[in-house]
């Protein structure tokens, strides 16, 4: 996934692990191709949502070759029916106070920025500290430590009708606050810049009623405006 889209515009060609495994179905660079793709960047920036186990999975032979099935791995969140952890902030900030539902949270989420800042700051450039829920992430992703996702029955646990909004409240909070730490101790002798990473998508009215028409509007306030 990652090399797939980075290997070119570094090297000017795929990994060699995808050239193994997908053979003549990958596409060839010609050689102007090439020259043009490696190197078209100035930055590159990557989004790191969380982490998974994998295996290896080799393909049962007369398998349809697709994307998936051509990794030959099997990937899962847990092991020996053990998670590999929290994909939010650390279990015991859940188990002490709630994480994110709490605004105690703000104070360990600053420390922990502030320590990236120190540690990190020359070498990072930009910052993006912070980040939103999506229409493919919908709300009910950010008490992830509340509910499985793939869980075969519904989760009643917490309030879906509050608590994205305390959650989503704190993680502005915080990220603000944490801007203020990097502007008063950092950004003198650093002088870098700090922002915010949004991920939102593009809405047309299903028809052309007056009510379709808003609501294109009224989604990206609820993902983007929020």
């Amino acid at each position: 996934m990652l090399g797939w889209f980075v290997a070119p515009v570094v090297t000017g060609d795929y990994p060699p692990v995808m050239r193994k495994l997908v053979g003549d179905r990958l596409p060839q660079f010609t050689q102007e191709q090439a020259k043009l793709v490696k190197g078209s960047y100035d930055f590159l920036g990557i989004n790191y949502y969380t982490s998974t186990y994998a295996s290896n999975s080799p393909s049962e032979p007369g398998t349809s070759p697709s994307y998936s099935n051509d990794q030959d791995i099997t990937v899962s969140s847990e092991r020996d029916g053990i998670p590999i952890g929290p994909k939010d902030v650390p279990q015991c900030l859940e188990d002490e106070y709630g994480g994110f539902l709490s605004h105690q949270i703000v104070k360990d989420y600053c420390e922990f920025a502030e320590l990236c800042f120190w540690e990190f700051g020359y070498a990072l450039g930009t910052f993006p500290p912070g980040r939103g829920p999506t229409s493919t992430e919908p709300v009910k992703a950010i008490p992830r430590h509340r509910c499985k996702l793939d869980a075969p029955t519904s989760c009643s646990n917490g309030n879906q009708g509050t608590e994205p909004y305390i959650v989503g409240h704190h993680l502005i909070i915080s990220h603000a606050a944490a801007v203020d730490i990097y502007k008063q101790r950092y950004k003198a002798h650093q002088g870098e810049k700090i922002g915010v990473t949004n991920v939102a998508q593009r809405f047309e009215p299903l028809t052309d009623t007056i009510a379709d028409k808003e609501a294109p509007s009224r989604v990206l306030n609820f993902i983007l405006g929020w």
